[in-house]
């Protein structure tokens, strides 16, 4: 794949939201309904589709190329 080193900091980033969840409530998410589950994976894809806009109207602002801008 040649993504080795990314792939492991992917998995510790999300061992850390997930370990910081837990701490925050517990292992309550585990006995959710798959319904209610659902609905918050709609609502965190929905601020993720969000904020993508936000950043993408700023990118325009900042001349709206966001390969030059980012470097």
């Amino acid at each position: 794949m040649g993504h080795e080193r990314e792939l492991v900091e992917f998995w510790l980033r999300l061992r850390e939201r997930l370990e910081a969840g837990a701490r925050s409530y517990g292992d309550a998410s585990f006995g959710r309904e798959p319904a209610e589950l659902a609905g918050e994976i709609e609502h965190e894809l929905l601020d993720v589709c969000g904020w993508a806009f936000v950043l993408w109207c700023r990118l325009r602002r900042l001349g709206g190329d966001a390969e030059a801008i980012c470097k």
